[in-house]
């Protein structure tokens, strides 16, 4: 099965903030999320759990802590621009990965229209061959993704419940990839879009993966809010 790494998507949520917050950060608060994942090799179903840890004060700044199932840790701040992310490490390792500067996440105040950038990698789409020469390793292959806030006052239905005026982003992205064993190119589209509730956080994330090339095949996955603590 493919293997997905939700690095943006699930560094966000919260409960029982301030009814606007989009990404309340407060030590404590969990919640779990099913994962449908489906790709050329089949189609798999995953329990992520996301835990505000502790925050803490660097450089006069409050630093916020992130627990990602029990195998990743992602640390921000929130600034007058957005909530930023500030590096991400998973759990015994001494360094980690550290963003760029003004990597946001998500811009503060979040208006209809506000756009941004953010790094990301091909997770989904797959060689429709088993020639491991053909297959699209995961997490290798990096992108670009054009985010903008697309609307404002979304209805989500998930498990975890009704939500009204949730904040939706749209995000793009497309890059050139080698097929065929090195001997043709493809584009490779991305497309996803997620949805904010205000005072919870993320609440439901889908993305594809596609191309127009016979050599791959689509992936897709979606994510749904269960619970929250």
């Amino acid at each position: 099965m493919a293997r997905f790494t939700l690095v943006a998507v699930l560094f966000m949520a919260g409960c029982g903030s301030s009814g606007g917050d989009y990404y309340p950060l407060r030590p404590g608060l969990s919640w779990e999320y099913s994962l449908k994942i489906s790709t050329f090799d089949g189609e798999s179903r995953q329990k992520q759990i996301v835990r505000n840890l502790q925050e803490s004060n660097a450089s006069g700044q409050t630093v916020y802590v992130q627990e990602q199932s029990g195998n990743k840790l992602s640390y921000y701040r929130r600034s007058p621009q957005g909530i930023e992310r500030l590096s991400t490490r998973n759990l015994g390792e001494e360094g980690g990965d550290k963003d760029e500067p003004d990597h946001y996440l998500l811009p503060l105040p979040p208006t209809v229209g506000a756009n941004w950038s953010l790094p990301s990698h091909l997770s989904l789409i797959q060689s429709r061959t088993y020639e491991p020469a053909d297959r699209v390793t995961p997490g290798t292959t990096k992108l670009p993704l054009q985010y903008e806030i697309v609307s404002m006052d979304e209805t989500v239905d998930v498990p975890a419940g009704h939500f009204t005026h949730c904040l939706k982003t749209r995000a793009t992205g497309k890059v050139t990839i080698r097929v065929d064993r090195g001997n043709h190119f493809a584009d490779v589209e991305v497309e996803s879009y997620d949805w904010y509730a205000p005072g919870i956080g993320l609440v439901k994330s889908s993305r594809v993966e596609r191309s127009d090339s016979h050599y791959l095949q689509a992936g897709e996955y979606l994510l749904e809010l269960e619970r929250m603590r």
